[in-house]
Order: structure tokens, then sequence, then C-alpha cells
């Protein structure tokens, strides 16, 4: 499995060479970077009208391992 630590402009600049992963976990401190990352992310990896049949958020204290 592929892991990687990456910043805003990491993952910015893998986006935009369409070099997506099948899933991200965001984390940290700063809501603000994790919130432009997941804008990032919606923008470039979901076709318009799909994110009620591709998108699935979950936070971690509200959710166990089992619903993921």
């Amino acid at each position: 499995m592929k892991t990687a630590d990456w910043d805003l402009r990491k993952l910015q600049l893998s986006l935009d060479k369409k070099a997506a992963c099948a899933i991200y976990v965001l984390y940290g401190e700063e809501t603000f970077l994790i919130d432009e990352a997941l804008t990032a992310l919606k923008q470039k990896i979901l076709v318009e009208g799909a994110q009620d049949f591709n998108f699935d958020l979950f936070i971690a204290p509200d959710v166990s391992t089992g619903q993921v």
C-alpha cells in the first residue's frame, strides 16, 4: 500500500497530473487546509452530479472502522 505525507501544494500538483488515489485521509490541526484539500479533491476527481453517488465523508470521532 502506498502512503505519503503531503502538503496541500503536493496534493494539487498530483491532481494536476491526474494521479488520483483511491482513498485520501485528511488530518491535522489546520481545518482551513483540510477544507482546501477536500475542495481540490472534489473539483478534480468528481464529475458534476456524481458527488451523491461517488463521495463519502467520514469524520473520525463520529464513526467506527466498521462503518468505513
